[in-house]
């Protein structure tokens, strides 16, 4: 007993003990929502088989920190997904938007963006195909996070991971601001391809 009171009282295992408890207690109220082209709006979305059915669905809601976002691999859902400062997550427990089951879900954006989040950091976007109708028809962008609070502020940890963003008429994917030095900070972007879209 007096050798694991000295180990977890020592310098480095006491932060590594508090981030771990900080850690499942960010994530304590998180929530899986499912998406399936099986689904029906009415569902409460906490199952595959209680599944929501469409992107206006998720809009209608609002999500926080650990909350995951969750579309059936290997089909298509027509819409354009929105977030802001109501959904934010954060770095220890962010807000996923991705895929469940076998493959990769398209996100159909037709003539809009795909994926807007606006004023919020704490997100991540994987395992998803983002289609937009064409370079020459879609004036959005294919994932686009953008903040224009004053003061100076950075929005932390934006993490994009496996995504194909095309078709869109802006960029695949922007991140920015128009607010001076407003903007985000710790951004990671892996294994994403944006190609056929009108700026890159």
């Amino acid at each position: 007993m007096r050798t694991n009171a000295r180990l977890f009282a020592t310098p480095l295992r006491v932060p590594l003990l508090i981030l771990l408890l900080l850690m499942i207690a960010g994530s304590a109220g998180a929530t899986d929502y499912y998406v399936s082209a099986t689904g029906r709006d009415s569902n409460a979305g906490s199952s595959p088989s209680d599944a929501w059915q469409t992107v206006q669905r998720v809009n209608n809601a609002h999500y926080g920190p650990g909350d995951r976002i969750l579309f059936e691999g290997g089909r298509t859902f027509s819409g354009n997904l929105y977030f802001d400062s109501t959904d934010a997550g954060t770095p220890a427990a962010p807000v996923t938007v991705g895929s469940y089951g076998t493959g990769r879900a398209t996100i159909y954006a037709a003539d809009g963006d795909g994926i807007l989040v606006y004023n919020a950091g704490g997100f991540v976007v994987r395992d998803l195909y983002i289609i937009g109708s064409g370079a020459t028809t879609n004036a959005g962008d294919g994932i686009f996070f953008f903040t224009d609070l004053a003061g100076g502020v950075k929005l932390p940890y934006v993490r994009i991971d496996h995504v194909d963003a095309s078709r869109f008429g802006d960029y695949g994917i922007l991140i920015g601001s128009n607010s001076g030095t407003t903007g985000y900070r710790d951004v990671r972007i892996s294994y994403t391809v944006a190609a056929d879209n009108q700026m890159g």
